[in-house]
């Protein structure tokens, strides 16, 4: 297995996705306990892959998510 890119330096709890590494920089801190995120040298790029400009404006607000469970 690959080395995390982000770790939790309070709980060791690792992520491992450019997506995740992205979304927990812009938190700030672990959203498990809210400890210091220690960052892997390659994840200071991380980027999120861009959704293709107009794919989320074909789909309404409230269907996104899909049909609900029963």
């Amino acid at each position: 297995m690959d080395a995390p890119l982000v770790s939790c330096q309070d709980c060791s709890r690792t992520w491992h996705s450019r997506t995740m590494a992205d979304g927990l920089r812009t938190i700030g801190h672990c959203p498990r306990c809210s400890g210091t995120l220690a960052w892997a040298e390659d994840a200071g790029d991380a980027a999120v892959v861009a959704t293709p400009a107009g794919a989320a404006a074909d789909v309404a607000p409230h269907l996104v998510l899909g049909l609900p469970r029963r």
